[in-house]
């Protein structure tokens, strides 16, 4: 009698954990570009600016106009989400366009254009970018377990956060974790896209140019600093923002500036 009861009980309960996990993952997939836009703490633009230019681009490409976001950093960069609780077409309000104060000083006009371009390829190919979206904040939040287990052992006594022991932990955590993560990212991310989003720019741009420009600008002020960026997001941004590290380089999908510059020059000739 006692037997069975227990063994009902962790049916029970296994059931009750499959469907918690389950909530937990349809929530995250519905929500994926909120929790990115979040994670960043992005706001709406009020740029009029930016925002006609985004307008003309959008009305070259034939879509609806996207929302455009903004992210206080120094980090030179820009990257597009989608949202996967519209239904799969390209409707309205869907996808937004999120780029970096870094970026907005860093670039002119004719620049700033070209990025949003590039950009532009991304939402029109919009259901790799949905899909892009959906894995960089589930692999976002797993990484991040390495944050919570190096807060969790200061918490529980085990040094502060420079010391060997949280150190130690996180490293572990971290290559547990990491490679999945970044395996799912390979599974749904190619360094081709780049290459045909940056294509793509020059045609609706009417010449190559502004985005080389942008490019070697962007590319110069990343110069291996660290930037506050979970490296299951790398993928969705134009340029790699992670530095040298072990676990950065297996989130690595972007080819290098140097090769894509190439690419569009040959195009070009």
């Amino acid at each position: 009698m006692v037997p069975g009861i227990i063994y009902t009980l962790v049916i029970v309960l296994a059931l009750l954990l499959l469907i918690t996990l389950l909530i937990i993952l349809l929530t995250i997939i519905r929500f994926s570009d909120r929790i990115i836009l979040r994670w960043y703490s992005a706001r709406k633009s009020d740029d009029s600016g930016l925002s006609r230019t985004l307008k003309t681009l959008a009305e070259r490409s034939g879509i609806p106009c996207p929302r455009l976001y903004i992210i206080e950093s120094q980090m030179p960069n820009i990257f597009s989400v989608f949202s996967c609780g519209k239904g799969q077409g390209n409707a309205s309000g869907d996808a937004s366009i999120v780029i970096t104060t870094g970026a907005i000083k860093l670039l002119d006009a004719n620049e700033l254009e070209s990025v949003f371009a590039h950009e532009m390829f991304h939402i029109k190919d919009n259901r790799r970018t949905r899909t892009a979206t959906v894995t960089a904040a589930l692999g976002g939040i797993i990484t991040a377990s390495a944050t919570v287990a190096l807060w969790g052992s200061m918490f529980l006594g085990f040094g502060q956060e420079s010391d060997p022991a949280p150190r130690l932990i996180r490293f572990f955590t971290m290559s547990l974790s990491a490679p999945h993560a970044a395996f799912m990212i390979h599974l749904t991310k190619s360094g081709g896209q780049e290459y045909a989003a940056d294509e793509y720019s020059a045609g609706l741009c009417g010449g190559h140019e502004n985005l080389v420009r942008a490019l070697k600008k962007m590319e110069g002020k990343m110069d291996g600093t660290k930037h506050q960026v979970n490296p299951s997001h790398a993928h969705l941004f134009i340029i790699n923002p992670l530095n040298d590290d072990i676990f950065n380089s297996l989130f690595d999908t972007h080819p290098s500036v140097d090769s894509r510059i190439k690419r569009l020059n040959e195009m070009a000739s």
